[in-house]
């Protein structure tokens, strides 16, 4: 997904339509506004939604939900594909009245091997240990440097070169990593056992397998002068690790705060993957974003109590079928169009909350239950009238 649409803050109004009545505002909405580059290209105009929502073990993000609490918020993982190369936003989405707020940071599904100019956290103990010749590691690994490099560590803590020297290390230790294994070089050996364990541990089936091993050699042999490699992102943030900028697709300002606070939540209620939710969404949207109109279709549901993000679903459990959800969304005023398009097809706003049906679909599934999803108390069948997915 090339383009965030996200807008930071909307109002946002929910109907239940029948297949023919979506087909009809289909073609109302299409005198407005275009579908967005998402639909167009797709031969049914929709595309898959994916979503891994995060609640407590007493679910209360649900029951502040049904409970109709004002102020209240949901944690989930927005995404789109599992490919390395597309990203996993992590959201947060609140609603304030009737007014719905998001935050969210876009984080790399994996990190390649290689260094980067942050990965050197303490230049001066490194340049030591480097330097040292009783050092046999930093004495192999100096040897491998470019002149410019070992004179600019020699140097180092005398400031002004630290930027410069960053991007000299992150250039000669990748060629290091992309030469031959150095679990047998010197100095390596004393760390062999920490290091095979780790290797074994997280080996993806052999793919880089050299650079990643070299990279964790070289981690546990400079502790606390080069920064842990984190191969998988979404799984260390899953877990309750603090967000590094190096995550985030957008290493914007805003992105890096979306992603503490996401962090700052999970840890106030302790939450954890509970469901993972799948639509097919048709959008349309105006020019500059301030008014979107969308379609989901055949929203299901499975439990998910990984730390990892999943696209297929066994056994899923619909909510709304064969309704559509339609929601219109707008940033300002409600348009003018808003209202006809209300009138014309005699639709009334209710509740559709993706989420609480969702739940409520698992938990009283014979199948699953509220064990599925790691849950240590009941849930209802009934519906919030006033909900945030």
């Amino acid at each position: 997904m090339a383009i965030d649409r996200m807008q930071t803050s909307r109002f946002e109004l929910k109907y239940l339509v029948s297949e023919d009545v979506a087909l009809r505002i289909r073609d109302f909405v299409r005198g407005y506004l275009d579908l967005d580059e998402y639909s167009a290209c797709q031969p049914n105009l929709s595309y898959p939604v994916h979503s891994l929502y995060l609640d407590s073990e007493d679910l209360l993000t649900y029951w502040e939900t049904i409970n109709g609490t004002k102020n209240r918020f949901k944690l989930r993982l927005r995404y789109y594909s599992l490919d390395a190369n597309s990203p996993v936003f992590f959201e947060i989405k609140r609603r304030m009245n009737s007014c719905i707020l998001k935050q969210r940071g876009g984080v790399r599904q994996s990190m390649p091997p290689q260094f980067s100019c942050d990965d050197f956290i303490h230049l001066p103990a490194l340049a030591k240990k480097l330097l040292d010749p009783a050092n046999p590691a930093g004495k192999f690994l100096l040897a491998r440097l470019a002149s410019e490099t070992r004179s600019m560590l020699a140097v180092c803590g005398n400031g002004g070169q630290d930027a410069e020297l960053r991007q000299r290390l992150a250039k000669d230790f990748n060629a290091v990593l992309a030469g031959p294994a150095l679990i047998e070089c010197p100095g390596f050996p004393a760390v062999k056992s920490r290091v095979v364990e780790r290797f074994l541990k997280n080996d993806s089936n052999g793919v880089q397998s050299n650079e990643r091993l070299n990279r964790i050699l070289i981690e546990e042999t400079f502790q606390g002068e080069i920064s842990q490699w984190i191969e998988n992102p979404v799984e260390f943030l899953l877990r309750g690790n603090y967000p590094r900028r190096d995550f985030l697709v957008s290493r914007t300002e805003n992105t890096f705060v979306a992603l503490q606070r996401f962090t700052e939540y999970l840890h106030a209620i302790r939450a954890a993957p509970r469901v993972h939710i799948a639509y097919e969404r048709e959008a349309y949207v105006n020019e500059n974003d301030s008014v979107r109109v969308t379609l989901d279709r055949n929203v299901r549901a499975t439990p998910n109590t990984a730390f990892t993000p999943k696209m297929e679903m066994d056994d899923p459990q619909y909510s709304y079928r064969p309704m559509v959800i339609l929601e219109l969304k707008f940033t300002d005023r409600f348009p003018n169009w808003f209202r006809e398009l209300v009138r014309v097809f005699n639709v009334m706003q209710r509740g559709a909350a993706k989420y609480v049906s969702s739940i409520q679909a698992v938990g009283t599934c014979p199948r699953y239950g509220i064990r599925a999803i790691g849950a240590i108390t009941p849930v209802v069948l009934e519906e919030s009238f006033n909900d945030v997915d």
